[in-house]
């Protein structure tokens, strides 16, 4: 769609220098008048002009309704477009925001940092864009900056009891002391509050995600409970991660066959989600079938080269099948990449205990479920 608006834009111009070209000689050809044809010429150069700017101008506010599905397939294409539509309208900031969270899965993460900074210095308070990039700057363990950010979005939604602004809360809690306590607060009150499809969707996912970050074993009950209500609400990649959470719900609880099933489904959905390959890999390899597992950690190092975690999953699996060498290459890689990688893999957040666990499944951006 964005490809189509750019043709037309481009074409729009186009027609308008052919049509000035064709116009001049027949123009001068029936000896108008100077002052008559400098109004003329300006009239139309005027005309042409306008409709530019206006249908560019359209481009700039249509591009985030219509590059979700390119910056999740296609993240380069989705990033040269959104630079596109920034050359046409600079004081766009949903442009920026829209093309740091794209940089953001792209792992680009200084330039996401560069995006959503441009965003507020059009916006300062826009909510949305300080809990992306306080986000950011927890997951690149900037403490200090984090804080700041989330602090200062948190501040617009104290005192309100909206759904929307409870799901957000929620959201921020992630990142605070006492935060699963926190998280499970907001939470259930924003679902009290009669929310929304998306807003249901997101704070069940939250409170599942939290539940499965009690205390040293989770709590599995709550978690399932919570993931296959979200399964019901939730559309897109957002419902791959309420089966995602279920499988790992039902993982806690030893029913091994369903936790399968469950993965099984959200890979139906999002065949290169990489948490949903990890968590299937790891158990088959705990039941006896290395040989499975051993597929699904392939996939995940190719989907996530520089993840230390593929390459020691991998390695507990090749030590299961008798390959030491095999695995004392992949742990002096995982050792390596992790060395280099500080930043990553996944955030160091309540909800980490989960080595499986993807930051983009872990706390979904704006493109998962709005």
């Amino acid at each position: 769609m964005i490809k189509a608006l750019l043709l037309m834009y481009y074409l729009d111009i186009s027609l308008g220098v052919v049509f000035l070209c064709l116009a001049l000689p027949q123009i001068f050809a029936r000896k108008v008048g100077g002052a008559h044809a400098i109004r003329l010429l300006t009239t139309l150069v005027f005309v042409f002009l306008v409709a530019g700017v206006a249908f560019a101008k359209y481009l700039a506010g249509t591009a985030p309704r219509y590059l979700t599905k390119t910056e999740q397939s296609n993240p380069p294409a989705a990033i040269s477009a959104y630079t596109r539509a920034i050359r046409v309208d600079p004081g766009n900031a949903q442009l920026y925001f829209r093309r740091g969270a794209t940089n953001l899965v792209s792992g680009h993460y200084g330039e996401a940092i560069a995006d959503y900074t441009k965003a507020l210095e059009i916006e300062p308070t826009n909510p949305d864009f300080l809990i992306a990039r306080g986000m950011l700057f927890a997951k690149l363990h900037d403490a200090k900056s984090a804080g700041q950010d989330l602090d200062k979005a948190a501040s617009q939604y104290v005192g309100k009891k909206t759904p929307e602004a409870l799901t957000q809360m929620a959201m921020i809690a992630q990142f605070q002391p006492g935060g699963v306590d926190s998280v499970i607060t907001f939470a259930t009150q924003a679902l009290e509050a009669k929310p929304n499809s998306s807003d249901r969707c997101d704070a069940l996912l939250y409170r599942a995600n939290a539940y499965l970050s009690r205390a040293a074993t989770g709590d599995g009950d709550n978690a399932l409970r919570d993931s296959t209500d979200a399964e019901k609400a939730c559309e897109g990649p957002a419902k791959a991660t309420s089966f995602f959470y279920q499988g790992i719900a039902q993982e806690l609880l030893h029913e091994y066959e369903p936790a399968l099933a469950a993965w099984n489904r959200d890979l139906e959905l999002e065949p290169d989600d990489w948490g949903a390959l990890y968590s299937r890999g790891m158990l088959l390899a705990e039941i006896g079938r290395p040989d499975a597992a051993l597929s699904d950690l392939n996939r995940v190092i190719d989907l996530q080269p520089n993840n230390p975690a593929g390459y020691r999953g991998r390695a507990k699996i090749y030590s299961r099948l008798g390959e030491q060498k095999l695995a004392d290459s992949d742990l002096q890689k995982a050792d390596a990449l992790a060395e280099r990688n500080s930043p990553g893999f996944p955030a160091p957040t309540i909800f980490s205990r989960h080595l499986n666990l993807p930051w983009e499944q872990i706390l979904p951006l704006p493109t998962k479920n709005r």
